[in-house]
């Protein structure tokens, strides 16, 4: 009986365990900036929300290229806030076509690293 009560005790500990800290959550996996032309630049923001208990510390956000760059975010967020990171893409110089751009985080929460992708489609050029 002492074996059940004990197991059972561990867990318990260990299911806390799981729900406390830092949790990242994501409003959009994918945001899709749409038609635009090449010269333009297209902005994104992705949401993050810390539901955990701890501070969530976000250390880092990493995109694939210099055409696609973060900005004005908080680099830690409180349990129940949030923050929103902004997303800039440049198309100058860029073939017609889709895009797809991958936006890294590194965080402090269970899931250290989070990919987030920009999608759109760059238009064609109008020939006279």
């Amino acid at each position: 009986m002492k074996k059940f009560f004990l197991s059972l005790f561990c867990q318990a500990a260990v299911l806390a365990g799981i729900a406390s800290g830092p949790q990242l959550e994501l409003a959009h996996r994918e945001i899709d900036l749409g038609v635009f032309d090449a010269d333009s630049v297209q902005s994104a923001q992705f949401s993050v929300r810390n539901t955990g208990t701890d501070t969530l510390h976000i250390f880092r956000v990493h995109t694939d290229c210099r055409c696609t760059r973060p900005s004005g975010y908080d680099h830690t967020v409180a349990p129940g806030d949030s923050t929103t990171i902004c997303i800039s893409y440049n198309g100058a110089g860029h073939s017609p076509g889709r895009i797809r751009q991958a936006v890294r985080l590194r965080t402090n929460a269970p899931e250290p690293y989070i990919t987030c992708y920009i999608t759109g489609q760059i238009r064609r050029p109008d020939r006279r």
